[in-house]
This record gives C-alpha cells, sequence and structure tokens, in this order.
C-alpha cells in the first residue's frame, strides 16, 4: 500500500518518458484532500477525473514546453 501516493506519482513521472499519460488511482479519497493534487509534476495536467463513494482516477497528460526537473538518480 502507498500511503503516500502524491510523491510515488512523482516519482514515477520524472523517471519516466514526457510523453507518456498517466492514470492515479486513489482508494479513500475524499474533497478534503483535492488540494493535494497541485503538488503534481507541473508537467503534467489534470485532466478528466471520476470520483465515486471513497475512490477516484484521475488523468494526467503531458504540458507542452515544461523542461523535466533534474533526476534524483533513483530507480523506479
Amino acid at each position: 500500500m502507498i500511503r503516500d501516493y502524491i510523491s510515488e506519482a512523482n516519482r514515477l513521472m520524472v523517471t519516466a518518458p514526457q510523453s507518456r499519460w498517466w492514470l492515479v488511482f486513489s482508494h479513500g479519497w475524499s474533497a478534503e484532500r483535492s488540494t493535494e493534487l497541485e503538488g503534481i509534476d507541473p508537467r503534467f495536467l489534470a485532466g478528466e477525473r471520476f470520483e465515486a463513494y471513497r475512490a477516484a482516477a484521475y488523468l494526467f497528460v503531458p504540458r507542452a514546453g515544461i523542461p523535466a526537473p533534474p533526476r534524483d538518480g533513483g530507480v523506479p
């Protein structure tokens, strides 16, 4: 189980091709936590979202013209 899904999503986004689209799932989601999505890598724009009960899925698509942040040397 991933406790800090924003950090994990950002780690994966940094180490993958910028052209990739991401679908982020969250269990136990609540409206109060919606501001956490602002912490997603700024190279990706939040697109479609589906929220139902306590689960949610969010699509992040690449933004044009934003360079990748420096890699931390981590391995996905």
